[in-house]
């Protein structure tokens, strides 16, 4: 192993309870999974909810690759019908975050907690979560209902920080999720 490689043995995603896991994407020698509590329950008296959100990447090439998570990392929300919903969203600054490009070994993961609640504003609902470096992003107007989410993964824009930085886009499969 590279010296400074992440050695992370993330649980699969499919091993959080209650929790659905897509079909993994494989990309440029990465693999791509997202993963959600398949049940999302409404809060009630202005209350939150919180959701489980999660990316997990695996490096699956022989070599090193790093992984920025600064501004690469958003969530893709679709109604029964296919239509996507309004992401929006945005930074007041840029606090540091616990890593923003890990280097993972070959076969190893890094799961990217996308921090999240559900919560209710003005008779609807809003899914609202932060991305760990100042940013927020919201979807509103949700109901009860089925909904799917995916992740659209982005490094292309920017300079890459080193040589083994993954340079590309992949959008997950998605999964499946229900408000009630």
């Amino acid at each position: 192993m590279a010296a400074g490689c992440y050695q992370v043995s993330a649980p699969p995603p499919h091993s959080m309870k209650g929790a659905v896991a897509s079909k993994p994407i494989l990309a440029q020698g990465a693999e791509f999974v997202v993963s959600a509590d398949s049940v999302w329950h409404a809060p009630k008296n202005r209350g939150r909810t919180k959701i489980d959100l999660r990316l997990t990447i695996t490096n699956r090439d022989a070599k090193p690759q790093a992984f920025s998570l600064f501004d690469t990392v958003r969530m893709v929300l679709k109604d029964t019908d296919g239509k996507d919903l309004r992401i929006d969203g945005g930074r007041n600054g840029t606090r540091p975050g616990k890593t923003t490009t890990p280097l993972l070994a070959k076969d190893a993961s890094y799961v990217v907690h996308l921090s999240a609640s559900l919560l209710e504003a003005n008779g609807a609902l809003r899914l609202q979560g932060d991305d760990g470096f100042g940013g927020i992003w919201y979807f509103d107007g949700l109901r009860a209902g089925k909904y799917s989410v995916s992740v659209h993964y982005d490094s292309t824009l920017g300079k890459a920080q080193s040589n083994a930085e993954w340079r590309g886009t992949v959008n997950t499969q998605s999964v499946v999720v229900e408000i009630r």
